[in-house]
C-alpha cells in the first residue's frame, strides 16, 4: 500500500512538474511568439511610418522644388523683361545720340558754308574797298589795250582789203590783156574756167568735210562729257544704295547678334537648372539608396538577434530538457531499487 501511494505521488508529481515544464515552455513560446509577433507590428509600423515620411518628404521636395522653378522663371521673366526695357531703352538712346549727332553735322556744314559765304562776301567787299581805284585802273588800262588792238586790227584789215583790191585789180587789168591778146584762146579759157570752178567745187567739198567732221568732233566730245557727268552722278547714287544697304545690314546683324545671344543666354540657363535639378535627384537618390543600405542592416542585425534568441532557448530547452531525463531517471531508479527490497522482504 505505501508503495503504491508513494508510486501514485511519485507519478503525481511527475505529472506535475510534466505540466510546470510544459506550461512554462508554452508560456516562454507564447511569449516568444507573442514577442515576435509584436516586434513583426513594429517593424512593419515602422517601415509604413517610415514611408508616410519618406513620401512626406519627397511631396514636399517636389513642392519646394515646383516653387522654386516657379519663382525661377517669375524672377527669369522679370529679368527678361527688364533687360528687354534696358535694350531697348539703350536702342533708342543710340538711335537718339546718332540723329542728334547728323543733325549737329549737317547744321555745322550749314553754318560753316554760311560763314565762307560771308566770308568771300566780306573778302570781297573788303577788297573792292581796299582795292576799287586800282580795278578802275585796270579796267581803263585794259579798254585802252582793246581799242589799241582794235585800231591795229583795222589797220591791217583795211591794208590787207587794199592789197588785195589792188591785186585782184591787177589781176583783172592782167586777164582782160590776156582775154584782148588771146581771144583766139577761147577754148583755153573756157576749160580754164572749168577746172577752176572744179577746184572750187572740191574745196567747198573738202570744207564741207571739215566743217562735218569737226561738228561731229564736237558732238563727240559733248557726248563724252555727258556720259561722264552721268557715270559720276550713277556711281554716286550707286555708293550712297550701298552705304544705306551697308548700314541696314550692320543694323540687321548686329540685331541677329543680340537675339542669337539671349537665346544662347536662357538656353544656358535652362541648362544649368536641369543640371541642378538632376544632381539634386542623384544626391536624394543616393541619401535614400544609404537610408534603405542602413534598414536592411538593421532588419539583418534584428533577424540576427532573433536567431541567437532562439537557438539560446532551444539550447536552455535542450538543457532543461536533459535534465528533467536524469531527474526522471534517478527518479524511477529510486522507485525501482524499493520495489525489489519490498519483494525480497516479503
Amino acid at each position: 500500500v505505501q508503495s503504491i501511494v508513494r508510486r501514485r505521488k511519485a507519478i503525481l508529481m511527475r505529472k506535475g512538474l510534466c505540466a510546470t515544464k510544459i506550461q512554462a515552455a508554452w508560456r516562454s513560446y507564447d511569449c516568444s511568439m507573442a514577442y515576435v509577433h509584436t516586434l513583426a507590428d513594429v517593424i512593419t509600423v515602422q517601415s509604413v511610418v517610415r514611408r508616410w515620411l519618406t513620401l512626406r518628404k519627397l511631396a514636399a521636395i517636389r513642392i519646394q522644388c515646383a516653387m522654386r522653378v516657379f519663382l525661377a522663371r517669375k524672377h527669369f521673366a522679370k529679368d527678361k523683361a527688364l533687360y528687354i526695357l534696358v535694350t531697348r531703352h539703350a536702342s533708342a538712346t543710340k538711335i537718339q545720340s546718332v540723329w542728334r549727332s547728323y543733325c549737329a553735322q549737317v547744321q555745322m556744314l550749314v553754318s560753316i558754308v554760311n560763314i565762307i559765304v560771308i566770308q568771300s562776301l566780306w573778302r570781297k567787299r573788303k577788297i573792292y574797298s581796299k582795292y576799287g581805284p586800282y580795278l578802275k585802273r585796270i579796267r581803263l588800262a585794259r579798254e585802252r589795250k582793246k581799242a589799241r588792238a582794235a585800231t591795229k586790227i583795222q589797220a591791217i584789215w583795211r591794208g590787207f582789203v587794199a592789197c588785195t583790191t589792188f591785186i585782184i585789180f591787177k589781176y583783172e587789168t592782167q586777164a582782160s590783156i590776156t582775154i584782148q591778146k588771146y581771144w583766139r584762146r577761147y577754148f583755153q579759157a573756157t576749160n580754164y574756167s572749168l577746172i577752176y570752178l572744179d577746184i572750187v567745187k572740191i574745196q567747198a567739198v573738202v570744207r564741207g568735210h571739215q566743217e562735218r567732221s569737226w561738228q561731229n568732233f564736237r558732238s563727240d566730245c559733248a557726248t563724252i562729257i555727258q556720259a561722264a557727268s552721268r557715270r559720276f552722278l550713277v556711281r554716286r547714287e550707286c555708293h550712297n544704295e550701298c552705304m544705306i544697304s551697308i548700314l541696314i545690314s550692320a543694323a540687321a546683324t548686329s540685331l541677329r547678334m543680340r537675339n542669337s545671344v539671349t537665346k544662347i543666354q536662357r538656353w544656358w540657363y535652362q541648362e544649368m537648372l536641369t543640371r541642378r535639378q538632376k544632381q539634386a535627384a542623384l544626391i536624394i537618390e543616393r541619401f535614400f539608396i544609404f537610408v534603405k543600405k542602413e534598414v536592411e542592416k538593421e532588419v539583418k542585425a534584428l533577424k540576427k538577434k532573433k536567431k541567437e534568441r532562439r537557438l539560446r532557448r532551444k539550447m536552455r530547452q535542450s538543457d532543461e530538457w536533459i535534465l528533467e531525463r536524469a531527474w526522471l531517471n534517478t527518479v524511477e531508479e529510486t522507485s525501482v531499487v524499493p520495489e525489489g527490497a519490498s519483494l525480497s522482504y516479503h
